[in-house]
C-alpha cells in the first residue's frame, strides 16, 4: 500500500514538474478553458495541459513562458476548431526592424519608410537630412486625412531636421480630440513657398494604444531576467508578426521613456 502510494505521489509530482504554463499577451476571437470555462485574456495564465476551447476557425493567441519563450496558438484542426487540440506555433524572431530607419538620406529611403503600415507611438520621430525636402519656417510636412468625409490637414512639428508625429496633437479639430483609430490613412505631403505641393507617400497608421502597451507590458515582465537585448528583439519580434514592423530607434525611446528599460 506504501509503495502503491509512493508511486502515485511520484506520478503527480512528475506530471505537476513537467507542467509549463504560459501567459496570456493578446486573444484575437475566443479562446476558452474547458476545465473552468474561462475566456483567455491579456494577462491570463494556463497550463499547456489545459483543454482550450476555439471560438472560430481564425481565433489565435499570443502567449508566452520565459524559458520555452513566445507561441502562437491556434486550432490544430481549423476545419473542426470547437473540438480540435491547440497548436503551439513558435513566434517570429530575429526580425529586422522597419526598413529606412530613422535617419533619413534620400527621397527613396523616405518614401520606402512611410508606405504600407506605421506603427505610430506616443512620439514618433524621424530625422530628415534632405536637400529635396529643406525643412524651416515656410518649408515643412504635413499630413492629411479623412474625418467625416472632410480633408483634415496638420502641420508637422519639427526641431531642425528632426520631424515629429504627435498623436495627440494629428487626433484633434478645432481644439476637440477625435477617435485616434477612426483615422485610416494619412497622405504625407511637402510644402514649400512658392512652389507646387508635393505629394510624398500615403499609409495606414497603427497607433499603440493602452491595450498594446499592455502586451508589451506582459513580454518584458516576463522575460525581466532576460538581457536587454532579449527583451527588444522580443518586443520587436511581437509587435512585427501582430501588428507591422517598427523602427528600432523610436521602439527603443519608448522602452526607456514608457517602460525605463534602458540598454
Amino acid at each position: 500500500m506504501k509503495i502503491a502510494i509512493f508511486f502515485s505521489f511520484s506520478f503527480l509530482l512528475l506530471a505537476v514538474q513537467s507542467q509549463v504554463d504560459y501567459r496570456v499577451i493578446k486573444v484575437a476571437g475566443q479562446i476558452t478553458v474547458q476545465r473552468t470555462g474561462e475566456n483567455l485574456t491579456s494577462g491570463s495564465v494556463f497550463s499547456d495541459n489545459e483543454n482550450l476551447r476555439f471560438g472560430s476557425s481564425n481565433s489565435r493567441a499570443a502567449v508566452i513562458n520565459p524559458e520555452k519563450g513566445r507561441f502562437v496558438i491556434e486550432p490544430a484542426n481549423k476545419n473542426n476548431f470547437a473540438a480540435s487540440k491547440s497548436n503551439f506555433i513558435p513566434g517570429l524572431s530575429n526580425i529586422s526592424s522597419r526598413s529606412g530607419g530613422t535617419f533619413m538620406k534620400n527621397v527613396f529611403e523616405i518614401k520606402n519608410f512611410f508606405k504600407d503600415s506605421v506603427l505610430m507611438f506616443d512620439t514618433t520621430f524621424v530625422v530628415m537630412r534632405l536637400y529635396d525636402y529643406p525643412v524651416n519656417d515656410s518649408s515643412f510636412f504635413f499630413i492629411t486625412y479623412i474625418n467625416n468625409l472632410e480633408p483634415i490637414n496638420k502641420k508637422l512639428v519639427n526641431k531642425g531636421d528632426t520631424i515629429f508625429f504627435i498623436p495627440e496633437q494629428i487626433a484633434k479639430i478645432d481644439g476637440n480630440p477625435i477617435e485616434i483609430n477612426s483615422i485610416k490613412e494619412m497622405q504625407l505631403f511637402y510644402y514649400q513657398l512658392n512652389k507646387p505641393i508635393s505629394f510624398v507617400s500615403s499609409f495606414a497608421p497603427v497607433f499603440v494604444d493602452e491595450q498594446i502597451k499592455t502586451e508589451i507590458g506582459i513580454i518584458l515582465d516576463e522575460l525581466k531576467d532576460k538581457s536587454y537585448l532579449e527583451k527588444f528583439e522580443a518586443v520587436e519580434a511581437y509587435l512585427t508578426e501582430f501588428y507591422t514592423a517598427p523602427d528600432e530607434e523610436n521602439l527603443r525611446a519608448v522602452l526607456k521613456n514608457y517602460f525605463g528599460l534602458r540598454n
